[in-house]
């Protein structure tokens, strides 16, 4: 696994600025109480057309988006952004 201290010890969400080798490692991590649902971390995205749009690279995200993502679609494009009230479909397809 691969893991890193937050940039300041105590600042932001429990797990924020961890970084992990896959989608699946993180929301394990989160089972386990490591990260938290918010906190802000970098992971790899796998092989799966879900990730393509990051072509193999790190990339910023949530445990919760992760999820989220999850029970969409494989072949829906990864969504990385906030789902409010305001902006409840982000950038579903229609």
């Amino acid at each position: 696994m691969i893991f890193s201290r937050g940039v300041l010890a105590g600042d932001g969400e429990p797990g924020e600025g961890k970084y992990f080798a896959s989608p699946n490692q993180a929301i394990t991590m989160y089972d386990f109480g490591g990260v938290s649902f918010r906190a802000k971390i970098k992971v790899l995205g796998t092989d799966s057309p879900k990730y393509k749009k990051f072509e193999g690279k790190l990339f910023e995200t949530t445990v919760g988006r992760l999820l989220f993502n999850s029970v969409l679609p494989s072949d829906f494009d990864y969504i990385n952004e906030e789902i409010t009230q305001k902006k409840p479909h982000g950038d579903l397809p229609h």
